[in-house]
């Protein structure tokens, strides 16, 4: 399930193939996938965006940062440049950049759930990871030091599969890390439909405010 489902116009040509990538893969049906998540509750910036947030049943919460173009790191700097040859620099990577909304966000929801105890240790509790899109190089292009995993970056040979494979992956990867880990916990880990629920209306529930007119 995309949320929005019909998005008529796109700012960045990777999300829009990332998009329609999930629009076409039967399985991915079975998720919740959020477009364009924007924060003003973040933990170190003024704001910040998720380019999708995906919430898959039994497999975990993944925030996915997409960069189209070239990318490039020169002495410890990332440098992004778009198909009009317009670059920006930033010192903090993808990886972080996407760390540290996910943890905006993660936080976000369980002040909102704090009142609930029983949701707050359950959603306490599910993988929440973080995913990066490079719509436009190749696997053996990269050299991303610590900075993040090899299985943890969709690049163009992925982006050929079914995406739900690249969900799949991310999981299988960020719950053998964490499984390394002693508060780890297999079964409460994995979200379920009614988890994911919960999470979507804290994120982008639908409301209705009636229009009325001032005497």
């Amino acid at each position: 399930m995309l949320i929005p489902d019909n998005i008529p116009d796109f700012d960045s040509r990777g999300e829009k193939l990332i998009y329609y990538r999930f629009k076409a893969d039967p399985k991915s049906q079975s998720f919740y996938i959020l477009h364009s998540v924007f924060t003003n509750h973040h933990l170190t910036n003024v704001s910040g965006e998720l380019d999708f947030l995906v919430l898959a049943p039994g497999l975990g919460f993944f925030a996915i940062e997409v960069k189209h173009g070239k990318v490039e790191r020169k002495e410890g700097v990332w440098v992004f440049t778009n198909s009009k040859g317009q670059s920006t620099r930033k010192t903090k990577g993808p990886f972080q950049q996407v760390e540290d909304t996910k943890h905006s966000i993660r936080n976000y929801i369980l002040e909102k759930v704090s009142n609930n105890k029983k949701l707050l240790r359950r959603l306490s509790k599910v993988l929440f990871a973080t995913g990066v899109a490079f719509t436009s190089t190749t696997i053996n292009r990269l050299n991303i030091g610590p900075e993040g995993f090899l299985w943890q970056i969709l690049t163009q040979e992925g982006i050929r599969l079914p995406i739900s494979k690249y969900i799949t992956r991310l999981s299988e990867g960020w719950h053998d890390e964490y499984s390394k880990h002693p508060w780890y916990n297999i079964n409460s880990s994995r979200p379920t439909v009614e988890d994911c629920e919960e999470v979507l209306k804290i994120i982008r529930g639908d409301f209705k405010i009636d229009y009325t007119e001032l005497n």
